[in-house]
């Protein structure tokens, strides 16, 4: 099933031209032309076509704005100045003076809030404080017990004269027609009276969702910023960030945890561990997003904090910044400092080396018979981060040396049976299932891989799940069994794409293409490289762009869409 969303935003919003991703197309709506507003007013109010003149006033205040032009006619008609005639058009009362439309948008909406009952400017002005949408629930709360009773009909005009059409009706919700609406009617409000009603409307939210308070984190804290409550804003900031970093929307996150920054600096006069961790968790979005220099500035101010943990997640974090430039040495270096510090040292030679192989994989052998031994929380904090680093430290090392992968591989699984952590046992399952692909001994590996899918789908966590997918994948792909691994693939792809792993979606696409090349589906394999260079591209991957530079065209050639010479020249 296809689906297409339409996503609204001011041109500085969270949909602007600097935040559009490949996949996504930004259409910008412009002013009206004066011959289209001509139309808009015409066919939209059914403005008398006889009064060039009086439709030339509104067209020029406007600009060709739509908003404004809808909202002028409002006002018009609202203070008697346009009549409707029996033939069902509106044309002005009295064509013999002149027209007197206000000089901007504001001043049109004030003139218009100005002209509501006294009862129908509370409710609004109320209404304004707990957002664009107004929940009728939390107004009820908020507004006297003799407003109550009324409160349905005058919401109802107020949707007569459009200005809070109806949104849904469960829950009860009208909403702003726009923004500026809202905004405008709240700049009435005197300061101490927005703080008041901020209050009393968290308190009602937190009251309300007290069994599931995480889904209105975000909105708490902005009342709770609004009153300034800065501790409780603080609480919702962080709490509205990780659950945003969690569904892997990195720039909701980003947002919230700079909020949650600067509402613990009103309250605390020394950065503790809690900021470190904070910022930690800012850089990790920042990275997530390819936004390596913000990242690695954040990382690098974190490291001021001399403590363990701290230490151990800012190396980790820079290490992952390295890795996912293609600064192979420097992350390798920056992570086994990061090792050292867990309280691990990489191994050296090569029969250090071996020897560090076969003491890990007697623990896996006790481990795989005798269960898990979990340890105390700090010491799994930390065990924790060791698996972070050598999960990254396996990337490099596949590379670089074989045997040291096999290390890192069995050295994660065994931190693993330490703590109690699905996600992280999920993917030390899946990597010690593929060390067994590589070894192949299908028994050992088809016990793990299936442990691993197991967890994964027990936690519900996407990014454990395409992993699993993945390697389960590659299992059916070393066993000539590419009608069963393909599916696998597929999905792993499509779970990368939503959560936005940029770097484990370059890992499956490049075992697409050269899954689908090996079968010789050659316009596969090459719409596949086409999007490894694209996605490369952006990451800055450089070892993934030599691919593509010499697949593509080699892929082309195949297809007969490039002559031998053409070839010779782009590789």
């Amino acid at each position: 099933m296809k689906v297409m969303l339409i996503l609204v935003s001011r041109p500085e919003g969270q949909f602007a031209e600097d935040f559009v991703s490949p996949n996504e197309e930004l259409i910008r709506l412009k002013e009206f032309k004066p011959e289209e507003a001509r139309d808009f007013l015409i066919h939209k109010f059914k403005l008398d076509t006889s009064q060039e003149e009086f439709l030339d006033q509104i067209l020029n205040r406007s600009g060709g704005n739509p908003f404004f032009l809808e909202s002028i006619v409002h006002n018009l008609i609202e203070e008697g100045t346009l009549k409707k005639l029996e033939n069902g058009t509106f044309s002005p009362s009295d064509k013999s003076r002149d027209i007197q439309i206000p000089n901007t948008l504001n001043d049109v909406l004030l003139a218009r809030v100005d002209r509501l009952q006294e009862s129908e400017k509370i409710v609004l002005k109320t209404a304004s404080v707990i957002g664009r949408l107004i929940n009728v629930d939390t107004l009820n709360h908020l507004l006297p017990v003799e407003f109550r009773s009324e409160i349905q009909n005058i919401l109802q005009s107020l949707e007569g004269l459009d200005l809070t059409p109806l949104e849904v009706t469960d829950p009860l919700t009208y909403i702003f027609k726009h923004i500026v609406i809202r905004d405008i009617v709240y700049n009435t409000l005197l300061h101490s009276t927005r703080e008041d009603l901020h209050k009393k409307i968290a308190s009602f939210i937190e009251q309300e969702n007290e069994d599931n308070v995480t889904e209105m984190a975000d909105i708490l804290a902005f009342h709770y910023q609004q009153c300034s409550d800065f501790e409780k804003a603080y609480k919702y900031s962080l709490m509205a960030a990780r659950k945003a970093r969690s569904k892997y929307a990195n720039r909701d996150a980003i947002y919230h945890y700079n909020k949650a920054l600067e509402m613990i600096s009103q309250f605390e006069t020394t950065k503790g561990e809690v900021y470190y961790e904070i910022k930690q968790e800012l850089a990790h979005a920042h990275r997530l997003l390819g936004e390596y220099s913000i990242a690695e500035v954040l990382f690098k101010e974190c490291l001021e904090n001399k403590s363990t943990l701290n230490l151990i997640r800012s190396y980790t974090g820079l290490g992952q910044v390295y890795q996912e430039q293609d600064d192979i040495s420097r992350a390798m270096e920056t992570l086994e400092k990061a090792l050292r510090i867990t309280g691990i040292r990489p191994p050296g030679s090569r029969p250090d080396t071996i020897f560090k192989i076969v003491l890990q994989l007697s623990f896996v052998l006790r481990f795989s018979i005798f269960g898990s031994s979990y340890t105390s929380s700090y010491n799994a904090e930390r065990l924790k981060l060791r698996c972070i680093i050598l999960t990254t430290l396996a990337k490099l090392y596949i590379m670089k040396d074989v045997k040291k992968f096999g290390w890192s591989v069995f050295t994660q699984y065994n931190a693993t049976q330490r703590f109690e952590d699905p996600v992280r046992q999920s993917l030390a399952e899946c990597a010690l299932g593929q060390v067994f692909v590589g070894m192949n001994l299908f028994g050992p590996s088809k016990h793990f891989l299936t442990r691993g899918r197991e967890l994964a789908e027990k936690t519900g966590d996407p990014y454990a799940k395409a992993i699993s997918i993945l390697v389960q994948s590659a299992y059916y792909m070393m066993l000539n069994r590419s009608d069963l691994g393909l599916p696998f693939l597929h999905d792993s792809i499509s779970i990368y794409r939503q959560v936005g792993e940029k770097w484990d979606l370059l890992s499956a696409l490049s075992s697409g293409g050269f899954l689908y090349y090996l079968q010789s589906d050659f316009r596969t394999a090459k719409k596949y490289f086409d999007d490894i260079g694209e996605l490369a591209s952006d990451l800055g991957a450089q070892l993934q762009l030599r691919w593509t530079r010499i697949w593509s065209p080699y892929l082309g050639y195949l297809l007969g869409e490039m002559e031998p010479l053409e070839l010779e020249k782009n590789c």
